[in-house]
């Protein structure tokens, strides 16, 4: 079980929920790990972000270089993304399995 940080993108701010000018993910396998990293960051409950799919929070440059301090492992926006992609068909199994068998 891991925690993840994909890499730093050019972000359009947005007061006050974004005034950054640049941002990457954190996201995790699990729920409780994601909190988890959250709370050793003490990042703010403002950054997270719950999608469905991908819940993450978004960090800035100095938040995601504690994060790989903190044991998260670097990964491309390939690997974010199918991230999502097997979620998202997990849930979509999970919603179409048939309950009788």
């Amino acid at each position: 079980m891991t925690c993840y940080v994909d890499p730093i993108r050019h972000t359009i701010p947005s007061r006050p929920r974004w005034p950054f000018k640049a941002a990457c993910h954190l996201y995790a396998d699990t729920p409780e790990q994601l909190e988890g990293m959250a709370d050793a960051l003490d990042l703010p409950l403002l950054w997270y972000r719950l999608r469905q799919d991908f819940p993450h929070y978004d960090l800035t440059a100095a938040k995601r270089r504690r994060a790989i301090l903190a044991g998260c492992v670097e990964t491309d926006r390939a690997h974010a993304v199918n991230f999502a992609k097997i979620r998202r068909l997990a849930r979509h199994r999970d919603q179409t399995r048939d309950p009788g068998n």
